[in-house]
This record gives C-alpha cells, sequence and structure tokens, in this order.
C-alpha cells in the first residue's frame, strides 16, 4: 500500500479539527476586537482552504482505489487473489467516504457563520 492511501484517511478528519479550532478562535479574538465583517471573511477563508485540502485528501484516495482495482483486474486471472490488493481497495474506499464526510462537516461548520446576521452576537 501507497502512503498516499493513508493520507487519505488522516488528512480530512485532521482538517476538519483544525479548521473548527481556527474557526472558534478567530472568531472569538476578531469579535472581541469587534471585527464582525472581518471575522466573516476569514471564516470564509478557512472554509475554503480546509474544503481544497479535505478534497485532495479525498483525491489521494481514489487515486489508490483505481490503482488497487487496476492491479486487482490483472490478479483475476490467478485462482488467489493476494490480501494486500484487496487491502488496499478498502483503504482507497474509505479514504474517499472520510474525505466526503469531513468536507461535508468542513461546509457545515463555516456555513452558520456565513449566514447568521448577528455574528458576534452568537459568540459573546
Amino acid at each position: 500500500m501507497n502512503t498516499r492511501a493513508w493520507l487519505a484517511l488522516v488528512v480530512p478528519p485532521s482538517t476538519w479539527a483544525l479548521h473548527g479550532a481556527a474557526c472558534y478562535w478567530s472568531t472569538v479574538d476578531l469579535c472581541g476586537a469587534g471585527f464582525a465583517t472581518s471575522a466573516r471573511v476569514v471564516v470564509a477563508v478557512l472554509t475554503i482552504v480546509a474544503l481544497a485540502v479535505a478534497v485532495s485528501g479525498g483525491v489521494c484516495g481514489y487515486s489508490e482505489l483505481v490503482r488497487a482495482r487496476r492491479a486487482s483486474a490483472a490478479a483475476r486471472s490467478t485462482v488467489i487473489q493476494p490480501a494486500a490488493k484487496t487491502r488496499a481497495e478498502y483503504v482507497g474506499f474509505a479514504g474517499v467516504l472520510c474525505a466526503l464526510l469531513f468536507s461535508i462537516g468542513i461546509v457545515l461548520a463555516g456555513l452558520p457563520m456565513l449566514l447568521l446576521n448577528d455574528v458576534c452576537g452568537s459568540v459573546r
């Protein structure tokens, strides 16, 4: 298995956690200083960057899944399939699902900040 397959499992949840912490701390600091508009912009930028990182983790998982399926198709002519190929398929598919799930979580975490009228009132 490739390192990219494990990146697909590790990067999206880590990005989601870091996105949540960064949005919280930047909102608290900016709202405390009275910059509600800046808080919206910072959260929007953090959400877009985190979404891009999580999707890149999903792309790593998808490329690993395709590579493992091609290798598995080539090995189907043999009677016994090696377990490593099926494991690589599983990790690739799990990486794609993980990226999808945490990408939705990143969007849902950043969405209220962009939709609420009184942003800093909900933080206080």
